[in-house]
């Protein structure tokens, strides 16, 4: 973001908010899909994420990419919405609805794959913020050690290790057996 850019950000200028959320909505939406694995909670989360950062907007630095920031926000937002959830038991529901979005044959639906889904979930919220990035650029969206490198502003080198002791910790979470 160029500083004419971060100053009307932080002025609330609507026409650079529309052409961010433009650009950085459908990265945030995958992101929001893999976390409520259900694509109507997803929209929500993501607008929800927009009206946070919109309000919290005086608090982005530049300090590193704005998708990074988005991601935080929305991750937080995110987990301030299951520990509610959890709190009045709807957990459950939420796993029934997570079968709505992934289209996976009937087999495969099982409730030990749903389990370890919420495990997984869990363990990755639990990942260092540099850690989830790496995790969910490389693994979720899919993107090459150099796009990776590039949007989160490191090293390849960086990406490399950090996605090996990221996942290093995800098997220690989840109990697997490391293989290194």
């Amino acid at each position: 973001m160029t500083p004419d850019e971060l100053r009307r950000f932080r002025e609330g200028d609507p026409e650079l908010f529309r052409q961010l959320v433009q650009r950085e909505s459908p990265r945030l939406l995958h992101y929001a899909c893999h976390l409520t694995r259900d694509r109507r909670a997803a929209d929500e989360l993501v607008h929800e994420t927009w009206v946070h950062a919109f309000r919290k907007r005086h608090g982005y630095g530049a300090a590193g990419p704005l998708l990074s920031w988005l991601v935080a926000i929305c991750r937080s937002r995110f987990q301030q919405g299951v520990r509610a959830e959890s709190r009045q038991g709807a957990l459950a529901a939420r796993a029934a609805k997570a079968d709505e979005w992934h289209a996976e044959p009937a087999a495969a639906k099982t409730v030990e794959r749903e389990e370890l889904r919420g495990r997984l979930a869990a363990a990755l919220a639990r990942l260092p913020d540099r850690q989830r990035d790496v995790v969910v650029c490389r693994l979720v969206e899919e993107l090459s050690t150099r796009e990776t490198a590039a949007r989160l502003d490191v090293a390849e080198g960086t990406v490399k290790a950090t996605l090996h002791h990221a996942l290093r910790a995800l098997r220690s979470q989840l109990g697997e057996p490391d293989h290194d």
